[in-house]
């Protein structure tokens, strides 16, 4: 047993002094060999780098800087003026090329006032959902047409559209091409009178 004052001095029962050592002399091998054994390093350093890391999370955990999100501004709205509608009107006008009596137009003041009804301001259709839905339309009256025609309209009532449309046609002059001239002017033809009767064959 070792009795001398200087060995009571320096050997102490404390882990801490023999990873102090391996910090200092032996830290790259205590390394790899935690590396390898898939050990936590008990490095002075280590420890320190592993509560700061801790103490860094627990702060950014404690706040919401990394999930609010700034909030992108408003764009500015005109308020609504006469005059400001006046001279959007004649801009529309002078760049479609649209009859000043386009404004005064039924559909035109329709479409206006579904228009002002929007609480959020009006979504413009896209000229492809336009085009798509006139189409529609145009097909759904013509089914439409097709079957009153068809199954609602009596005979008698067709009769009598087309004797009015071929009245109507007579008394502004327009007559039908002949079958014999297949849609080509018919040429008149004159004849020299006759001697006996005096009168044209």
């Amino acid at each position: 047993m070792l009795h001398s004052p200087y060995l009571r001095k320096y050997i102490v029962p404390d882990v801490s002094t023999l990873r102090r050592h391996l910090g200092s002399y032996h830290e790259s091998k205590y390394r790899r060999w935690c590396s390898k054994n898939d050990f936590l390093s008990k490095l002075p350093k280590d420890i320190r780098a592993r509560a700061t890391a801790a103490e860094a999370e627990a702060d950014i955990q404690g706040t919401l800087d990394g999930h609010v999100k700034p909030i992108p501004p408003k764009p500015t709205i005109i308020k609504y003026s006469d005059a400001i509608f006046q001279e959007a009107a004649e801009d529309w006008l002078i760049i479609t090329n649209q009859p000043l009596d386009a404004l005064s137009h039924p559909k035109f003041q329709y479409m206006v006032d579904v228009a002002s009804r929007a609480p959020d301001g009006v979504k413009i259709p896209e000229k492809k959902n336009v085009r798509a839905s006139i189409i529609h339309r145009f097909q759904k009256n013509v089914q439409e047409l097709r079957h009153k025609l068809n199954v609602r309209t009596p005979i008698h009532s067709l009769i009598r559209f087309f004797a009015y449309l071929g009245c109507r046609a007579t008394r502004f002059g327009v007559r039908s091409p002949s079958p014999a001239t297949h849609g080509r002017p018919a040429i008149e033809t004159r004849t020299s009178p006759s001697p006996v009767t005096g009168s044209r064959k």
